[in-house]
């Protein structure tokens, strides 16, 4: 039973995402505090992850790959390639 003008619930393409329940389309913002304000979210961030472990060296490489990454691309835009 919807509670609300503004509930409904999940359909089909998000309940192959592994959406739940029901959906809301507003907050009032003069309930939201410090304690709810996680109502705000859209429910992507809320979506379960799974966690990666690598390792501190693994990390390091990423690191560095990134950083060689972005420093080609500033120098793509300065004109030193």
């Amino acid at each position: 039973k919807e509670r609300s003008k503004y509930e409904r619930k999940v359909n089909q393409r998000e309940k192959e995402e592994g959406l739940t329940g029901m959906k809301y389309g507003y907050s009032k913002m003069d309930s939201i505090n410090n304690k709810n304000y996680y109502n705000l979210l859209s429910e992507y961030y809320l979506r379960p992850y799974e966690e990666k472990k690598i390792s501190e060296k693994k990390f390091d490489e990423k690191s560095k790959e990134i950083f060689d990454d972005l420093k080609n691309i500033l120098e793509l835009f300065e004109g030193k390639q």
